[in-house]
């Protein structure tokens, strides 16, 4: 630990020359900064224009970013190990470890910094940078178009984590299409607008360099009374490939397990032109909701928040496509303190949907305030819902019942409760920025279930599931193409509910938030949206939907 300590006092920051070898004790330097570095005990001090840098080397060399007057106390630490950690102006090296980011966003390139009156302000703002940024850069080739897009998106997402507390994650990779990317992110830096931390790919979480922004870009922007708006060409839909089933080495055991990637992002345009009219269509609903939202405002503790979505299909236009935005991300708790136009918001939403569904499908009127389907003797509620949504979503029925049977066998669940406790432990730990391993999760428990009985056989609760569901076994039963997909389906028939319910809102200036199942509103506007909701669940089943709040 001492040698930690003394290889840091080494060095300072000085300004106009960055990290300087320190001098002897009894030197002077003019040039030095007047708030050095200094050690006391085992702790390191020191500032960065307004932020409080403290470097604990007792517990891994905690760093832990304060901002004066800025909320994002609680989601700016990092944890290094065994490493030096570099300070220069507003820029931060994690050479190796372990890097927290708490609540953290991603950047959306569709937006922008908007107004929702007189844009000459903005206009402003994003020329005067543009000029400053064109200094900085100081390159002979300069396209201004290009750099102003840039700029102005990445404000904007600043602009929206400053709002939603939170980090804004980004790459470093030095590949063409990032560079200029990463020339607007250093002259932000450089312009006091954010802190900028530099990691790299780690054996632990895998986060690599994020942003937080200033108590200065966030004085800017509010002054200017600055909104995140949406680009004229932010496309309305997304299509991703299907998840790619891989293997790897655990790093801290050694063993062999699989894990599922997010599918790439497909190009649209190209793989579904013969597609346009279907295209059109799914398209309307996604552009009239945020066209609404360009009328009226979102805010979460007086701070207001981007509600843009797009629809986000699987590989074919007819799996998926719900609606997805940075808005869907906040946990339901924080969503029931949501302000739409300063007015307090209720959420009516739809109990028992996917199995109302599939029973409608079948031909069948479910009432699940009458007939409960998730009460099966012999089964805690609580167990048969968490069995019934994992049923539905299982591609293979065998393995489903395979996972019911190891998660009653009791030593299995010994491994599973062994590897929640390790892996509370580093969740806590982590929180409090303490070096921490996350547990590796034993391939005996994937897909386990909580809650089954002692000895409970897969097939038994099966069997009890599609006896007590008998009209919709059918989806279950078979394994044919047309029951393939079934999860995914359901998404889709269900997005399509809804965008006819934001649809019929629209038309009538009414601002919501879709939460797949459920409806964000204000409560001046429950009656028409639940009406709303109502009678676009049963143009699209021609049965009663089951509406709770």
């Amino acid at each position: 630990m001492l040698a930690q300590e003394q290889q840091l006092e080494l060095f300072q920051d000085v300004p106009g020359k960055g990290i300087q070898p320190k001098k002897a004790p009894n030197s002077t330097d003019q040039n030095r900064t007047s708030n050095p570095m200094i050690i006391k005990g085992n702790r390191l001090k020191g500032f960065i224009d307004g932020t409080n840098l403290l470097l604990d080397t007792s517990l891994g060399m905690n760093l832990l970013p304060l901002l004066d007057d800025n909320p994002h106390v609680r989601c700016g630490v990092i944890t290094t190990s065994n490493t030096i950690t570099r300070r220069i102006h507003n820029r931060i090296h994690i050479d190796k470890g372990l890097m927290l980011t708490a609540n953290p966003s991603s950047i959306n390139s569709t937006w922008i910094l908007g107004r929702h009156f007189d844009f000459d302000v903005i206009d402003i703002i994003l020329n005067k940078h543009l000029y400053e940024l064109e200094s900085f850069i100081n390159r002979q080739r300069f396209s201004k178009t290009k750099f102003a897009s840039i700029l102005n998106m990445m404000l904007a997402n600043l602009f929206n984590a400053s709002n939603r507390n939170s980090q804004l994650l980004y790459s470093r990779n030095g590949s063409n299409n990032n560079k200029m990317l990463l020339d607007v992110i250093d002259y932000i830096e450089n312009a006091d607008l954010c802190l900028n931390v530099i990691g790299r790919n780690n054996e632990y979480q895998g986060n690599t360099s994020w942003l937080l922004p200033t108590a200065k870009l966030q004085q800017e922007l509010n002054e200017a009374m600055a909104i995140v708006a949406l680009k004229k060409d932010a496309p309305p839909i997304k299509m991703n490939a299907r998840k790619k089933k891989q293997s790897r080495t655990n790093l801290i055991t050694g063993k062999k397990e699989t894990y599922y990637t997010r599918g790439k992002e497909i190009d649209i345009k190209k793989g579904f032109r013969t597609k346009a009219l279907a295209l059109k269509r799914l398209s309307k609903p996604v552009n009239a909701y945020n066209q609404v939202w360009s009328k009226h405002s979102l805010t979460l503790h007086d701070k207001a928040l981007a509600p843009f979505c797009a629809r986000v299909f699987t590989a074919q236009i007819y799996l998926g496509g719900r609606f997805y935005g940075d808005i869907q991300n906040i946990p339901k708790a924080e969503r029931q303190l949501l302000k739409i136009d300063d007015q307090e918001t209720i959420e009516p939403d739809f109990k028992a949907y996917h199995l109302c569904i599939l029973y409608a499908w079948a031909g069948y009127q479910l009432n699940p305030e009458i007939n409960n389907p998730y009460e099966i003797e012999g089964f805690e509620r609580n167990t048969v819902k968490l069995a019934m949504l994992s049923f539905i979503n299982s591609e293979n029925l065998g393995c489903f019942k395979s996972n019911i049977t190891k998660s009653g066998n009791p030593e299995t669940k010994a491994i599973y409760q062994n590897y929640i406790r390790e892996k509370n432990v580093f969740i806590l730990r982590s929180s409090q920025g303490l070096e921490a391993k996350e547990p590796f999760k034993p391939p005996s428990i994937r897909g386990f279930i909580e809650g089954m009985p002692d000895g409970i056989n897969g097939g038994e609760l099966v069997a009890s599931l599609l006896k007590t569901h008998h009209k919709i076994a059918g989806y279950f039963e078979t394994a044919d193409i047309e029951n393939a997909d079934i999860g995914l389906r359901l998404q889709f028939f269900d997005s399509e509910i809804m965008a006819e319910i934001l649809t019929i809102l629209s038309k009538n200036n009414i601002p919501v938030i879709p939460v797949h199942d459920s409806v964000r509103c204000k409560v001046d506007d429950l009656d028409f949206v639940t009406e709303t909701m109502k009678t676009a669940y049963f143009n699209k089943t021609n049965f009663n939907g089951c509406i709770t709040i």
